[in-house]
């Protein structure tokens, strides 16, 4: 991923060939994530555009937490490689645009559907970052 953000998740996930060890590789990911809540699980939080039901929580601790929740294992351990790589940018670099989903479609990892859905969970990580920064200046 010249130019663009990678994570050890990222990189383990790219190394895989086979589409079955990623899938248990994913699985596994998604299985030891921390998971929202119950209440958490409401159309506001809600990743509309993705094609599984996908719910996300976005916080700042000095670095972007994305937390998420999905009925599908492989589309939540996506999004939580997505976090990790989120979790170690910077605000400048999160801004320019993470380029996690298109990477994925490129090594055909996930389908153009899968891509539209993480490329909007990157938008409104873009978003987000847009916001903590221009709370950072008032």
């Amino acid at each position: 991923m010249e130019d663009k953000l990678i994570s050890p998740l990222a990189a383990r996930l790219f190394e895989i060939d086979n589409e079955l060890d990623r899938f248990d590789f994913l699985a596994m990911t998604a299985l030891g994530a921390p998971s929202l809540e119950k209440s958490e699980l409401t159309e506001e939080n809600r990743l509309v555009s993705c094609e599984t039901k996908t719910w996300y929580r976005l916080d700042f601790d000095g670095a972007v937490r994305l937390t998420v929740e999905s009925d599908s294992l492989f589309v939540k351990g996506l999004c939580v490689v997505l976090a990790e790589i989120a979790a170690l940018g910077d605000k400048k670099t999160l801004l320019r645009g993470i380029g996690f989903a298109d990477e994925c479609f490129d090594r055909g990892i996930v389908s153009d559907a899968r891509r539209r859905g993480l490329l909007s969970l990157e938008n409104e990580i873009k978003k987000y970052i847009k916001s903590v920064t221009e709370g950072d200046t008032k």
